[in-house]
């Protein structure tokens, strides 16, 4: 940007820096929008199906908003309505990208979409009430500053974005600090297929997120990290999903060559795959890239 004098980020150079003779090949070298490299719940909605979308989407209702007896039920039937009215489960997308002026003392900036609590919550001092003894009040990340209410009980946490070069490691680890031990539910979306990773990616999760019920993990279905002609002939897709799964699993191999998993956890895992545009428009920077040579030649 003209006239700026930031310090950049570690995918791009100072901005006093950047001139119009950019060097072939640079990815980010200038301020850009960078909302395509983070997770809202609506764009996370759009690109990974209907287990995220289902929890965005807006209802409507024709029946009468009005009870006037209300008030004149016992005391215990109403905390049962309030507190059912409260269990609608939430969307709440904490996500981080390395093309930032604003990083974190590690390198990416997080952001946080955390959604509205339910409208019934401000109903009356009855309904508040309720609301306090069912949500929890804690920080969404060790860096934020403001507080938020989560039902740890029903809402789903998704960690992660599209930025090819976010690291999903730190951000899951920087997450809900004191709390990640109640979540159920938890997404975990990386933006690229690095599989040269090892079973130590995943220790911030074993170590921290002990009560999950459900785990998702999502990741591009077009390709991973560049060397692109090296890892995609080598893993392809149905590959790529069991080595996360023997990386999260921490598994070993046992007489017979069988895995035998050293994290036995309670949870049900499934894994996407979803079209990260990010992604695509990487590989066609990358594939743009004159090489002296190829690994198959």
């Amino acid at each position: 940007m003209e006239g700026c004098q930031c310090l950049g980020s570690r995918l791009r150079p100072p901005c006093y820096q950047v001139t119009t003779n950019i060097s072939h090949g640079a990815i980010y070298n200038s301020h850009e929008d960078v909302s395509r490299l983070i997770f809202t719940r609506e764009s996370a909605s759009k690109y990974l199906g209907p287990d995220v979308s289902s929890l965005t989407a807006t209802t409507t209702t024709t029946t009468n908003r009005t009870f006037t007896l209300f008030p004149l039920l016992p005391p215990e039937i109403r905390l049962k309505i309030w507190r059912s009215a409260l269990s609608v489960p939430r969307l709440v997308v904490i996500s981080s990208t390395s093309c930032t002026v604003t990083p974190t003392p590690d390198g990416d900036a997080i952001v946080v979409d955390c959604p509205p609590l339910p409208l019934c919550s401000q109903a009356c001092r009855e309904s508040r009430g309720e609301t306090l003894r069912v949500y929890d009040k804690c920080f969404a990340t060790i860096f934020d500053r403001q507080m938020c209410l989560f039902n740890f009980e029903h809402d789903r946490f998704l960690i992660g974005g599209p930025d090819p070069f976010a690291k999903v490691n730190f951000l899951i680890a920087a997450a809900l600090p004191d709390y990640a031990h109640k979540v159920r539910f938890l997404h975990i979306s990386q933006g690229n297929q690095d599989i040269a990773g090892s079973a130590r990616r995943w220790a911030p999760l074993r170590e921290r997120f002990t009560a999950l019920k459900e785990l998702i993990i999502s990741l591009p279905a077009n390709g991973p990290l560049p060397p692109y002609e090296y890892y995609g002939a080598l893993y392809p897709p149905l590959t790529r999903e069991s080595k996360i799964r023997s990386e999260l699993y921490d598994c070993v191999k046992g007489e017979g060559r069988i895995d035998i998993k050293r994290w036995n956890p309670a949870f049900q895992l499934k894994i996407i795959q979803y079209p990260n545009p990010e992604n695509e428009l990487l590989l066609a920077r990358m594939n743009a890239i004159p090489r002296v040579g190829s690994i198959f030649s």
